[in-house]
Protein backbone atom coordinates (compact mmCIF):
# COMPACT_ATOMS: atom_id res chain seq x y z
CA UNK A 1 0.00 0.00 0.00
CA UNK A 2 1.27 3.77 -1.25
CA UNK A 3 2.23 5.92 1.91
CA UNK A 4 -0.08 8.76 1.84
CA UNK A 5 1.79 12.20 1.87
CA UNK A 6 2.10 14.69 5.29
CA UNK A 7 3.03 17.52 3.55
CA UNK A 8 2.62 19.96 0.50
CA UNK A 9 4.78 22.89 -0.49
CA UNK A 10 3.53 25.69 -2.26
CA UNK A 11 5.64 27.81 -4.66
CA UNK A 12 4.02 31.36 -5.35
CA UNK A 13 5.76 32.30 -8.25
CA UNK A 14 5.36 35.78 -10.57
CA UNK A 15 7.32 36.41 -14.13
CA UNK A 16 10.19 34.97 -12.86
CA UNK A 17 10.67 31.53 -14.51
CA UNK A 18 14.62 31.05 -14.57
CA UNK A 19 14.07 31.26 -10.64
CA UNK A 20 10.75 29.18 -11.02
CA UNK A 21 12.79 26.83 -12.66
CA UNK A 22 15.71 26.88 -10.21
CA UNK A 23 13.49 25.97 -7.34
CA UNK A 24 12.08 22.74 -8.98
CA UNK A 25 15.00 21.75 -10.14
CA UNK A 26 15.84 21.19 -6.62
CA UNK A 27 12.85 20.30 -5.46
CA UNK A 28 12.29 17.53 -8.15
CA UNK A 29 14.80 15.16 -6.36
CA UNK A 30 13.40 11.96 -5.29
CA UNK A 31 14.47 13.28 -1.89
CA UNK A 32 11.47 14.92 -1.84
CA UNK A 33 9.23 12.42 -2.85
CA UNK A 34 7.89 12.32 0.10
CA UNK A 35 6.09 15.84 -0.53
CA UNK A 36 3.40 17.24 -2.74
CA UNK A 37 4.16 20.45 -4.58
CA UNK A 38 1.42 23.20 -5.69
CA UNK A 39 3.04 26.20 -7.78
CA UNK A 40 0.86 29.15 -8.21
CA UNK A 41 1.93 31.25 -10.96
CA UNK A 42 1.11 34.81 -12.17
CA UNK A 43 2.77 35.17 -14.70
CA UNK A 44 1.43 36.27 -18.04
CA UNK A 45 1.85 33.20 -20.00
CA UNK A 46 1.95 29.79 -18.93
CA UNK A 47 5.22 27.86 -17.41
CA UNK A 48 5.93 24.88 -19.97
CA UNK A 49 7.57 22.26 -18.30
CA UNK A 50 7.20 18.07 -17.75
CA UNK A 51 6.38 18.24 -13.74
CA UNK A 52 6.37 14.68 -11.91
CA UNK A 53 3.39 12.92 -10.81
CA UNK A 54 3.84 15.03 -7.72
CA UNK A 55 3.60 18.53 -9.04
CA UNK A 56 0.78 20.38 -9.42
CA UNK A 57 0.96 23.90 -11.74
CA UNK A 58 -1.83 26.30 -11.62
CA UNK A 59 -1.94 29.18 -13.48
CA UNK A 60 -3.98 31.95 -11.67
CA UNK A 61 -3.16 35.73 -12.84
CA UNK A 62 -6.05 37.30 -10.95
CA UNK A 63 -7.01 38.65 -7.47
CA UNK A 64 -4.29 39.40 -4.74
CA UNK A 65 -1.44 37.31 -3.19
CA UNK A 66 -3.59 36.70 -0.55
CA UNK A 67 -6.31 35.64 -2.49
CA UNK A 68 -3.77 33.40 -4.86
CA UNK A 69 -2.35 31.77 -1.44
CA UNK A 70 -6.20 30.73 -0.16
CA UNK A 71 -7.20 29.34 -3.02
CA UNK A 72 -4.42 27.22 -3.55
CA UNK A 73 -4.44 25.99 0.07
CA UNK A 74 -8.30 24.98 -0.80
CA UNK A 75 -6.33 22.14 -2.96
CA UNK A 76 -3.99 20.76 -0.47
CA UNK A 77 -5.13 17.87 0.96
CA UNK A 78 -2.18 16.66 3.12
CA UNK A 79 -2.33 17.48 7.38
CA UNK A 80 0.85 20.00 7.12
CA UNK A 81 1.95 22.76 4.34
CA UNK A 82 4.64 24.88 3.86
CA UNK A 83 4.80 28.20 1.74
CA UNK A 84 8.60 28.48 0.37
CA UNK A 85 9.40 31.76 -2.05
CA UNK A 86 10.47 30.45 -5.75
CA UNK A 87 14.00 31.95 -5.13
CA UNK A 88 14.29 30.20 -1.72
CA UNK A 89 15.27 26.71 -0.56
CA UNK A 90 13.83 24.54 2.50
CA UNK A 91 16.31 21.59 4.04
CA UNK A 92 14.94 17.76 3.25
CA UNK A 93 16.21 16.82 6.78
CA UNK A 94 15.37 19.61 8.13
CA UNK A 95 11.52 19.49 7.26
CA UNK A 96 11.61 15.56 7.87
CA UNK A 97 12.33 16.31 11.62
CA UNK A 98 9.65 19.05 11.68
CA UNK A 99 7.10 16.68 10.50
CA UNK A 100 8.12 13.45 12.74
CA UNK A 101 7.83 16.58 16.02
CA UNK A 102 4.61 17.62 15.14
CA UNK A 103 3.53 13.91 14.83
CA UNK A 104 4.67 12.88 17.87
CA UNK A 105 4.13 16.34 20.36
CA UNK A 106 0.54 16.93 19.60
CA UNK A 107 0.42 19.82 21.67
CA UNK A 108 2.38 21.67 19.24
CA UNK A 109 1.57 22.86 15.58
CA UNK A 110 4.10 24.59 14.00
CA UNK A 111 7.71 23.99 13.37
CA UNK A 112 10.92 25.79 11.86
CA UNK A 113 14.41 26.38 12.61
CA UNK A 114 17.59 28.72 11.66
CA UNK A 115 17.35 30.38 8.67
CA UNK A 116 20.30 32.01 6.69
CA UNK A 117 20.55 34.28 3.56
CA UNK A 118 22.89 33.43 0.62
CA UNK A 119 24.41 35.52 -2.18
CA UNK A 120 26.26 33.80 -5.04
CA UNK A 121 29.81 35.41 -5.98
CA UNK A 122 29.88 34.27 -10.08
CA UNK A 123 33.47 35.51 -10.41
CA UNK A 124 34.86 33.40 -7.37
CA UNK A 125 32.01 30.10 -7.43
CA UNK A 126 31.27 30.87 -3.96
CA UNK A 127 28.54 31.04 -2.13
CA UNK A 128 28.21 33.28 0.88
CA UNK A 129 25.72 32.66 3.92
CA UNK A 130 24.95 34.86 6.90
CA UNK A 131 22.71 34.17 9.41
CA UNK A 132 18.84 35.85 8.38
CA UNK A 133 16.97 36.42 11.87
CA UNK A 134 19.11 37.65 14.49
CA UNK A 135 15.79 36.97 17.01
CA UNK A 136 17.13 33.38 16.66
CA UNK A 137 20.31 34.56 18.80
CA UNK A 138 19.55 36.67 20.76
CA UNK A 139 15.86 35.90 21.88
CA UNK A 140 14.14 33.23 24.02
CA UNK A 141 12.29 31.47 21.53
CA UNK A 142 10.60 28.41 23.64
CA UNK A 143 6.32 29.17 22.96
CA UNK A 144 5.43 26.80 24.77
CA UNK A 145 3.42 28.61 28.22
CA UNK A 146 -0.07 27.59 28.49
CA UNK A 147 -2.13 31.09 27.79
CA UNK A 148 -3.04 31.55 24.86
CA UNK A 149 -2.96 35.18 24.94
CA UNK A 150 0.43 35.15 26.38
CA UNK A 151 1.91 32.47 23.69
CA UNK A 152 0.63 35.19 21.27
CA UNK A 153 1.89 38.15 22.66
CA UNK A 154 5.30 36.27 22.90
CA UNK A 155 5.16 34.87 19.32
CA UNK A 156 5.10 38.85 18.21
CA UNK A 157 7.78 39.99 20.85
CA UNK A 158 10.14 37.64 20.11
CA UNK A 159 9.49 35.76 16.71
CA UNK A 160 6.87 37.24 14.38
CA UNK A 161 8.51 35.05 11.22
CA UNK A 162 5.80 32.13 10.51
CA UNK A 163 5.62 32.31 7.06
CA UNK A 164 8.10 29.97 6.01
CA UNK A 165 7.64 27.72 8.86
CA UNK A 166 5.60 24.10 9.01
CA UNK A 167 2.20 24.47 9.70
CA UNK A 168 -0.83 22.64 9.94
CA UNK A 169 -2.62 22.97 6.99
CA UNK A 170 -5.86 24.20 8.82
CA UNK A 171 -4.20 26.91 10.48
CA UNK A 172 -3.22 28.11 7.40
CA UNK A 173 -6.47 28.58 5.91
CA UNK A 174 -7.78 30.09 9.00
CA UNK A 175 -4.62 32.58 8.98
CA UNK A 176 -5.37 33.66 4.85
CA UNK A 177 -9.36 33.76 4.92
CA UNK A 178 -8.87 36.39 7.21
CA UNK A 179 -5.47 37.87 5.53
CA UNK A 180 -7.95 38.29 2.12
CA UNK A 181 -10.05 40.57 4.12
CA UNK A 182 -6.75 43.15 4.55
CA UNK A 183 -5.49 45.34 1.56
CA UNK A 184 -1.86 45.01 2.38
CA UNK A 185 -0.23 41.96 0.94
CA UNK A 186 1.50 41.82 4.02
CA UNK A 187 -1.33 40.53 6.28
CA UNK A 188 -0.11 37.25 4.43
CA UNK A 189 2.64 37.00 6.80
CA UNK A 190 1.80 38.87 9.86
CA UNK A 191 -1.30 37.18 11.03
CA UNK A 192 0.04 33.87 11.11
CA UNK A 193 1.43 34.10 14.25
CA UNK A 194 -1.82 34.93 15.87
CA UNK A 195 -4.14 31.97 14.69
CA UNK A 196 -0.99 29.38 15.47
CA UNK A 197 -0.60 30.95 18.98
CA UNK A 198 -4.11 30.59 20.10
CA UNK A 199 -4.10 27.00 18.59
CA UNK A 200 -1.03 25.52 20.09
CA UNK A 201 2.50 25.52 21.21
CA UNK A 202 5.47 26.52 18.55
CA UNK A 203 8.98 25.33 18.20
CA UNK A 204 11.56 26.88 16.80
CA UNK A 205 14.60 24.01 16.95
CA UNK A 206 18.78 23.91 16.43
CA UNK A 207 18.33 22.67 12.67
CA UNK A 208 19.26 24.80 9.18
CA UNK A 209 15.66 25.30 8.20
CA UNK A 210 15.66 27.46 5.45
CA UNK A 211 17.94 29.52 2.92
CA UNK A 212 17.09 33.14 1.46
CA UNK A 213 18.01 34.42 -1.51
CA UNK A 214 19.92 37.71 -0.62
CA UNK A 215 19.77 39.07 -4.28
CA UNK A 216 16.77 41.26 -5.70
CA UNK A 217 15.25 39.51 -8.96
CA UNK A 218 12.17 42.10 -9.16
CA UNK A 219 12.22 45.89 -8.63
CA UNK A 220 10.16 46.04 -6.11
CA UNK A 221 9.64 49.60 -4.67
CA UNK A 222 10.41 50.30 -1.31
CA UNK A 223 7.88 50.51 1.20
CA UNK A 224 8.08 53.52 3.05
CA UNK A 225 6.15 54.27 6.64
CA UNK A 226 3.28 56.34 4.36
CA UNK A 227 2.41 53.33 2.51
CA UNK A 228 2.94 50.66 5.60
CA UNK A 229 0.44 53.61 8.19
CA UNK A 230 -1.99 52.12 5.23
CA UNK A 231 -1.95 49.05 7.04
CA UNK A 232 -1.66 50.48 10.32
CA UNK A 233 -5.25 51.80 9.24
CA UNK A 234 -7.01 48.52 7.88
CA UNK A 235 -6.58 46.74 11.35
CA UNK A 236 -7.27 49.48 13.90
CA UNK A 237 -10.06 51.52 12.04
CA UNK A 238 -13.33 50.96 13.37
CA UNK A 239 -15.51 47.90 12.46
CA UNK A 240 -12.17 46.63 10.74
CA UNK A 241 -13.33 43.00 9.12
CA UNK A 242 -10.14 42.00 10.18
CA UNK A 243 -10.10 43.02 13.57
CA UNK A 244 -13.79 41.27 13.97
CA UNK A 245 -12.45 37.79 12.81
CA UNK A 246 -9.48 37.89 14.83
CA UNK A 247 -12.07 38.38 18.22
CA UNK A 248 -14.38 35.74 16.38
CA UNK A 249 -11.27 33.82 16.54
CA UNK A 250 -10.50 34.33 20.21
CA UNK A 251 -14.18 33.29 21.01
CA UNK A 252 -13.97 30.05 19.14
CA UNK A 253 -10.57 29.30 21.35
CA UNK A 254 -12.29 30.41 24.64
CA UNK A 255 -10.01 33.64 25.20
CA UNK A 256 -12.17 35.25 28.18
CA UNK A 257 -12.94 38.71 27.95
CA UNK A 258 -15.62 40.36 25.81
CA UNK A 259 -15.51 42.41 22.62
CA UNK A 260 -13.77 45.34 23.95
CA UNK A 261 -11.05 43.32 26.14
CA UNK A 262 -10.46 41.34 23.47
CA UNK A 263 -10.18 44.20 20.65
CA UNK A 264 -7.63 46.01 23.13
CA UNK A 265 -5.62 42.39 23.55
CA UNK A 266 -5.67 42.78 19.20
CA UNK A 267 -4.74 46.06 19.49
CA UNK A 268 -1.91 46.02 21.75
CA UNK A 269 -0.43 43.09 20.23
CA UNK A 270 -0.11 44.67 17.16
CA UNK A 271 0.91 48.24 17.80
CA UNK A 272 3.88 47.26 19.57
CA UNK A 273 4.63 44.52 16.44
CA UNK A 274 4.29 47.91 13.94
CA UNK A 275 6.47 49.71 16.12
CA UNK A 276 9.07 47.35 16.82
CA UNK A 277 9.65 45.66 12.95
CA UNK A 278 7.43 48.02 10.67
CA UNK A 279 8.85 51.67 11.71
CA UNK A 280 12.35 51.52 12.31
CA UNK A 281 13.89 54.24 11.32
CA UNK A 282 17.58 53.97 9.97
CA UNK A 283 20.12 56.29 11.87
CA UNK A 284 21.91 58.68 9.58
CA UNK A 285 24.71 57.05 10.84
CA UNK A 286 24.51 53.90 9.31
CA UNK A 287 23.51 54.99 6.72
CA UNK A 288 26.52 57.66 6.20
CA UNK A 289 28.96 54.52 7.06
CA UNK A 290 26.92 52.11 4.56
CA UNK A 291 27.76 54.96 1.55
CA UNK A 292 31.03 55.54 2.74
CA UNK A 293 31.99 51.95 2.31
CA UNK A 294 30.25 51.23 -0.74
CA UNK A 295 32.57 54.46 -2.30
CA UNK A 296 35.85 53.16 -1.37
CA UNK A 297 35.15 49.34 -2.25
CA UNK A 298 33.45 50.21 -5.55
CA UNK A 299 37.12 51.04 -6.73
CA UNK A 300 37.93 47.95 -6.57
CA UNK A 301 37.89 45.65 -9.03
CA UNK A 302 34.72 42.92 -7.92
CA UNK A 303 37.01 39.89 -8.38
CA UNK A 304 39.41 41.42 -6.17
CA UNK A 305 36.56 42.90 -3.77
CA UNK A 306 35.36 39.53 -3.34
CA UNK A 307 38.57 37.71 -2.67
CA UNK A 308 38.82 39.96 0.21
CA UNK A 309 35.36 39.54 1.49
CA UNK A 310 36.30 35.75 1.93
CA UNK A 311 39.36 36.06 3.31
CA UNK A 312 37.76 38.60 5.81
CA UNK A 313 35.05 35.85 6.67
CA UNK A 314 37.62 33.43 7.08
CA UNK A 315 39.57 35.41 9.71
CA UNK A 316 36.26 35.84 11.12
CA UNK A 317 34.68 32.18 11.87
CA UNK A 318 37.34 30.03 9.98
CA UNK A 319 34.59 29.22 6.68
CA UNK A 320 35.53 31.28 3.83
CA UNK A 321 32.15 31.10 3.06
CA UNK A 322 30.14 32.10 6.49
CA UNK A 323 29.83 36.15 6.92
CA UNK A 324 28.69 35.48 10.83
CA UNK A 325 31.75 36.73 12.86
CA UNK A 326 31.65 34.34 15.94
CA UNK A 327 28.89 32.08 14.76
CA UNK A 328 30.23 28.75 14.09
CA UNK A 329 27.29 26.34 15.08
CA UNK A 330 24.26 27.72 13.19
CA UNK A 331 22.40 26.92 10.04
CA UNK A 332 24.60 24.65 7.46
CA UNK A 333 27.27 23.98 10.24
CA UNK A 334 24.57 22.68 12.62
CA UNK A 335 25.05 19.02 11.90
CA UNK A 336 26.12 16.78 9.26
CA UNK A 337 22.65 16.37 7.49
CA UNK A 338 22.14 20.30 7.56
CA UNK A 339 25.71 20.74 5.83
CA UNK A 340 24.56 17.89 3.64
CA UNK A 341 21.60 20.31 2.65
CA UNK A 342 23.48 23.06 2.02
CA UNK A 343 25.85 21.19 -0.34
CA UNK A 344 22.68 20.17 -2.16
CA UNK A 345 21.33 23.53 -2.27
CA UNK A 346 24.93 24.94 -3.80
CA UNK A 347 25.25 22.66 -6.27
CA UNK A 348 21.51 23.64 -7.62
CA UNK A 349 22.72 27.45 -6.99
CA UNK A 350 25.65 26.97 -9.22
CA UNK A 351 23.71 25.63 -12.25
CA UNK A 352 21.42 28.93 -12.23
CA UNK A 353 23.13 31.68 -12.00
CA UNK A 354 23.15 33.77 -14.98
CA UNK A 355 20.24 35.98 -14.51
CA UNK A 356 21.92 39.23 -15.37
CA UNK A 357 20.40 39.80 -18.61
CA UNK A 358 16.53 38.52 -17.11
CA UNK A 359 16.87 40.75 -13.45
CA UNK A 360 18.60 43.89 -15.05
CA UNK A 361 18.24 44.36 -11.34
CA UNK A 362 21.07 42.33 -9.46
CA UNK A 363 24.48 44.03 -8.37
Amino acid sequence: MKKKKLVSIIIPTNKRKELLRRSIRYFESDVFNFCNFLIIDSSPKIFKYKFKKNFKYIHYKKNSFSKKIFHTLSKVSTKYCIIVNDDDFIGMNALKKGINFLESNQDYVSYHGEYISFRYLERNNKVLYIAAYSDTLKNNLNFTIDSKVGRVKKLYENRPHWYNALHYTKNLKKSFKIAILGQDIHFSEILIPFVIGLDGKCKVDKVFWYAKDANVYTDVRIRQNKARKKMEKELFIKNSPIKKKLIEMMRLYKVKGNYEESSKIIDDIFRSYFNTYLFEEKKNKTYFNFNLRNTVIKFFPVYLRNLIRLLINFIKSGDIENMDNNIRVYGPKRDKNSLKDWIYMKNIIKQFTDFKDIYKNIK
